[in-house]
């Protein structure tokens, strides 16, 4: 037997047999994530959601988007980042069917993995998006929805763009 094979043997038994991840993680990759997303079946205020929100003193704000008529795209002011992590508090109230994609872009054109956020006409959602591994720098942070809702039935958003 070939040591790849072996390899692979030994590493798919560790796989099923301890269910801990077992290849070591990419030193480029910006690994994004959500977590604690919250649905709501009708369109209430996204700023009252925010208003409601526990602050987290520990952490900066790094700069917000506020658009209350988004049919494309949004972007955050420039914010600067040397701590590894970004922590996004987002909502929408969808006006249409789509799919936002969050990402991270870099001055020099580098960006982060993206991370997708649905929306469901007339529902409201709110959720939390998180980046490691982040290079230090100029950061700014992108939202693109697809398909473009009509600039007659546009999105409102909000996000909080805190330093981990």
């Amino acid at each position: 037997m070939s040591k790849r094979f072996i390899v692979l043997l030994i590493t798919m038994a560790m796989v099923f047999s301890f269910n801990v991840p077992v290849f070591a993680a990419d030193a480029s990759v910006i690994y994004g994530e959500k977590n604690h997303t919250k649905v709501y079946d009708s369109s209430i205020n996204i700023d009252e959601i925010f208003a409601n929100m526990e602050v987290q003193p520990q952490h900066i704000s790094l700069g917000h988007i506020i658009n209350t008529r988004f049919t494309s795209v949004a972007w955050s002011g420039d914010f600067y980042i040397s701590n590894g992590k970004v922590r996004v508090d987002y909502g929408h109230v969808a006006s249409t069917d789509g799919t936002v994609t969050a990402k991270l872009v870099k001055d020099n054109g580098a960006e982060s993995m993206p991370i997708t956020i649905s929306g469901t006409a007339g529902q409201t959602k709110i959720t939390t998006l998180n980046w490691s591994q982040v290079p230090t720098g100029t950061w700014r942070l992108e939202l693109t929805l697809s398909p473009t809702a009509p600039s007659s039935n546009p999105w409102s958003l909000r996000c909080e763009i805190w330093d981990g």
